[in-house]
């Protein structure tokens, strides 16, 4: 009965039951042989006897360590079960926390930068790092007088056409999305992973973005003004890293350079431009 006991001790995967499962099996049939012994109610026999009367004292103390065994046996067999059950399930965990970090981090970054990222986890933590970088602003035209005359349904509906569009062509040159700003978006080359020819990436990101805009915005109504993009681009050394709080954090790119790329884009629209640049992504 106790060696069943301890097997079945054994499956729930505590060692510590185990042990005491074997030690109890040890103690309590080693009482009830002792108390047996000196009460007299069981003849004993100084040679091994089997189906009398009598009991043979070293015999029975061997059935009582035998009896006593399995509990130890399961302690080990236990623990090595633990062992392995907990490594699968953290191994679980950290895949499925990978996959979550993933697909947060799919949302804004190329699928190489996502991927060495995951590799080294230090550049996921707050803070930042100098580094040249080429900064791109992004502007939908028209689209304030528009929304004005537009179902909210409509508005989503074109938005997220435009920026589905524009993302992908982002990606397509290693770009990174930093931030979503109303009817535009701010957009990294060079950082958080620095890129090869990072300033002639952005440029040619922006003139497929221009290309694309064309024919691209089914959503808008006959007789509202066309919608059109503007594009400044700047480059130059900036802070780029993750900000925010433990819980939620972003990456984003901090500089001179962020600063003269939005005030690039408002000339966009005074001067009649689609993508104006800088003087050093010019010369790069």
């Amino acid at each position: 009965l106790f060696a069943v006991s301890n097997i079945l001790t054994g499956l729930r995967l505590s060692p510590h039951l185990c042990v005491l499962g074997g030690v109890l099996a040890g103690i309590i049939n080693g009482l009830l042989l002792a108390h047996s012994v000196a009460s007299g109610a069981v003849a004993t026999s100084d040679v091994s006897t089997y189906a009398t009367g009598t009991i043979h004292v070293p015999d029975v103390a061997l059935s009582i360590l035998v009896a006593s065994l399995p509990g130890f046996g399961m302690a080990l067999v236990a623990r090595l079960s633990r062992q392995l059950v907990l490594r699968a399930e953290q191994e679980t965990a950290e895949r499925e926390a990978s996959r979550q970090e993933y697909q947060r981090l799919a949302k804004y970054l190329p699928r190489q930068v996502i991927e060495v990222m995951l590799r080294d986890p230090h550049r996921r933590r707050l803070g930042g790092q100098r580094q040249s970088a080429t900064i791109v602003f992004v502007d939908l035209r028209n689209f304030t007088a528009m929304s004005e005359r537009l179902q909210p349904e409509q508005i989503v509906a074109l938005l997220n056409e435009f920026f589905a569009a524009m993302v992908e062509r982002l990606f397509a040159y290693e770009g990174t999305l930093d931030k979503f700003l109303g009817d535009g978006f701010m957009a990294v080359f060079g950082a958080p992973l620095a890129v090869d020819r990072g300033p002639t990436r952005a440029v040619a990101a922006a003139i497929d973005m221009v290309l694309a805009t064309r024919g691209l915005l089914t959503a808008v109504p006959e007789g509202m003004p066309p919608l059109a993009i503007g594009i400044a681009i700047a480059t130059g050394e900036v802070l780029s890293g993750t900000i925010g709080s433990p819980d939620r954090m972003e990456f984003t790119c901090i500089g001179p350079p962020v600063n003269l790329a939005s005030r690039l884009e408002g000339l966009n629209k005074r001067l009649g431009t689609h993508i104006l640049i800088d003087a050093e992504t010019a010369r790069r």
